[in-house]
């Protein structure tokens, strides 16, 4: 909950981590909104997306949850991006209940 994080101080070292902070915050949101725009401009990328969303959902649905259940995902190179990719290699990816 928000309203327990105490807010900063003036200090020099708080304002330094504010600045820090905003700063990794604002890298993130460039990055998902690099994501973001890969995914709205690659048809094939959403179509892979959305069948993995089904696919996820269909088990939930089905299991209830997905506990330790790993489900493999079949991913192809859809070209472009891969430089900015957590697993540039990966063909697959794992998807676990327990992953957060």
């Amino acid at each position: 909950m928000l309203s327990e994080i105490q807010p900063l101080s003036w200090s020099k070292e708080d304002i330094a981590f504010a600045v820090e902070m905003i700063e990794e915050a604002n890298g993130i949101m460039r990055d998902a909104m690099a994501g973001l725009d890969t995914v709205k401009t690659t048809p094939d990328l959403m179509a892979a997306l959305e069948r993995h969303v089904t696919t996820l959902y269909r088990e939930m649905k089905q299991k209830g949850k997905l506990n330790e259940q790993s489900i493999r995902l079949e991913w192809t190179n859809f070209g472009g991006g891969a430089e900015r990719a957590a697993v540039a290699d990966s063909e697959f990816l794992l998807v676990r209940g327990d992953a957060a």
